[in-house]
């Protein structure tokens, strides 16, 4: 009777350890403590057209015309100075408001109204640092500006 009591547990304990699996794939049943913070899925320019989709729904402007963030990208790397991901939005008679990350430079964008789809293209503007960027122009709630939203990042970053 101890023996199939112990296969029973054994049994019921892996068909555990698999539902758990199954349930959530890409954790460890047996790991024990914090996981390393992966990466968004998906190639650069998903995680960017992603990140800039987020910093134009967190753009508002206040009653003066003055623009700020409710909240911002999540990726800590638009904080950290040259960390290789940078956003920046420009508005026709306003300074520049870009991310920490870009300390005292600035990005050179297009110039070019995109209104329905990001435009997406390579740039060599940083000195070895070769940037992917993503802009997209939109016209705020509350504004009569035309915002140009950029969000960059460095190849390999």
């Amino acid at each position: 009777m101890r023996r199939f009591r112990d296969a029973l547990s054994a049994m019921l304990l892996s068909a555990a350890a698999i539902g758990a699996y199954v349930t959530f794939p890409g954790t460890s049943v047996l790991a024990a403590g914090p996981r390393p913070a992966t990466p968004a899925p998906g190639t650069l320019d998903q995680q960017l057209t992603a990140a800039l989709t987020t910093l134009i729904d967190s753009a508002e402007v206040e009653a003066d015309g003055k623009l700020f963030l409710a909240d911002g990208p999540r990726d800590q790397r638009f904080l950290a100075r040259n960390s290789g991901r940078y956003y920046q939005i420009n508005g026709q008679g306003t300074d520049a408001f870009a991310s920490r990350s870009l300390w005292e430079r600035r990005l050179e964008l297009s110039g070019r109204k995109v209104w329905t789809e990001p435009l997406l293209y390579d740039s060599a503007q940083f000195p070895d640092e070769p940037l992917r960027i993503v802009e997209r122009t939109v016209r705020l709630p509350g504004s009569d500006i035309e915002w140009q939203f950029a969000v960059a990042a460095a190849h390999g970053s």
